[in-house]
This record gives structure tokens, sequence and C-alpha cells, in this order.
């Protein structure tokens, strides 16, 4: 069975190729792949470590480069000194005073506390002048009904036995008849 390759793949891989420098790897493909996917993750990863490995053996011994990294330059002890001397030669002296800004970042933090905390009790008063506020109309409207209650028992008494007598009236002066 014939495994497909696009012909884009095929002439970038040719481009590649013909720009290949002997000795130095540039991590491009000069191998055309399938276009078919393969499976066998870990499987594949290490035959691909496995070839690189057996690449970078033959490679000068720079094998955990890939393509576009160079070799890291190695310095003597001396050079190395010399280096961060210049280095820590540079630096600025720090001059004043330290913990400053810790200050005043504590400052500007129970400061703002403050507020939140001021702004919270606020609030809180005027929830509870609203709650009272709503228990204080239920309490009038509820005092309000308990002094009308007498007059309206009294009224409602008053209209049961006009009502009654006036029953009683009709049924006395229906025997009659």
């Amino acid at each position: 069975m014939r495994q497909e390759v696009s012909s884009e793949h095929e002439e970038w891989v040719s481009f590649q190729k013909k720009i290949a420098i002997e000795g130095f790897e540039t991590g491009q493909d000069l191998v055309t792949r399938s276009v078919k996917k393969q499976r066998g993750g870990k499987k594949i990863r290490r035959r691909k470590e496995r070839e690189r490995a057996r690449k970078s053996l033959a490679s000068e011994g720079f094998d955990d480069l890939e393509g576009g990294e160079f070799p890291p330059e190695v310095w003597s002890d001396e050079e190395t000194a010399a280096f961060l001397e210049e280095a820590y030669a540079n630096l600025p002296k720090r001059d004043g005073k330290r913990g400053t800004n810790n200050l005043r970042r504590q400052r500007l933090r129970w400061k703002k506390k403050r507020m939140y905390d001021a702004k919270k009790k606020y609030e809180r008063i005027l929830e509870h002048e609203r709650r009272m506020a709503t228990r204080s109309a239920v309490a009038a409207a509820c005092r309000s009904i308990r002094d009308t209650a007498e007059d309206v028992r009294m009224s409602e008494k008053e209209y049961q036995e006009k009502m009654y007598m006036q029953w009683a009236k009709n049924m006395v002066n229906g025997q009659k008849l």
C-alpha cells in the first residue's frame, strides 16, 4: 500500500535538501513524510528520540540541540570571573532608607480597610433604620386597629341586635297571618 505525499511537502523537502549545509543541522525535514497520521504517541516519540540520539552521536556530541539552536559557548574560569566582576561593577549603589514602600503600602492598606469598615457601618445603620421603619409602621397599624376595635365591636353588636330584632318581628308577624 503506497502512502500519499503532498506535492507541496515534496517541493519543500527538495528545497531543504538543496540548501542543506554539510555538518550543520537545521532541524528541517529532509525526508518526505506521508500525509497519513500516525498513532501510538509514546512509541513514536521514543523512536524519534532514539533516531535523534543516533544523529547526535555522529554530530560531535551536541545531542540536546534541535533545529535553530546553537551549542553553548564555554568560558574559562578567569573569563567567567572577569565577566562577573564587570557585571557587579555596573550595578548601581543602593542608597537611602529601606522599607519605605512597605510602610507606605501598609499605611494605604489600613486606610482602605478603615474606609471600607466605615462604609459598611453606614450601610448597616441605614439597613437598621429601614428595618425599624417597617417594624414601627406595622406596630402603628396594629395599635390603630386595637384603638378602634372597641368602637367596631360596639357597632357590629348593635347591627346584629337590630337584625335579630327585625327577624324576630318578621317571624312574629308571619305567625299571625
